[in-house]
């Protein structure tokens, strides 16, 4: 039998200081609590500051000049009349056709007058090609009668 009186007691006691764990856990969650509400009040608070902070700066103006002034009536009349001339020189859908057309025109007539230069260089190519031989022709004559004149001279025959 007293085993069985001492597991009461035992039991009683693992349950009693169950209790107390509990008991100070509960205790510091709630310590714990109370420093996270004090914390959120404090930041709350100077949240509120600043923003009371803001909000006057907003509706005081201490002359200091840091706000931006609007644009004289004078001055946004002339920059609209700006505009509209700027709108004025923008060319329409059709000018833009138009130009398309005649740079296309023109190209074809650079392409044209490019063809007809390489064409010339060619003709002037041949002729001075022509232009070279007919001097070599010229000179191996020159030599020919050069040789026929000595040769008579030689000879003594008359010319």
């Amino acid at each position: 039998m007293a085993m069985r009186s001492s597991q009461p007691r035992e039991r009683h006691a693992r349950e009693l200081e169950l209790e107390t764990d509990v008991g100070a856990w509960h205790a510091l969650l709630l310590d714990r609590l109370q420093s996270l509400r004090a914390a959120v009040a404090i930041v709350a608070v100077l949240a509120l500051g600043a923003l009371g902070v803001a909000v006057w700066g907003l509706l005081h103006d201490d002359g200091g000049g840091t706000r931006r002034q609007g644009v004289s009536v004078a001055r946004a009349r002339a920059l609209e009349s700006r505009v509209q001339r700027l709108e004025q020189r923008v060319p329409s859908q059709q000018d833009i056709a138009s130009l398309r057309d005649d740079v296309q025109a023109i190209a074809k007539r650079v392409a044209a007058a490019e063809a007809a230069a390489t064409a010339a260089q060619r003709r002037a190519d041949t002729l001075d090609r022509r232009h070279q031989e007919d001097r070599q022709q010229l000179r191996d004559l020159q030599h020919r009668v050069d040789a026929i004149e000595r040769a008579q001279a030689q000879s003594g025959a008359p010319r």
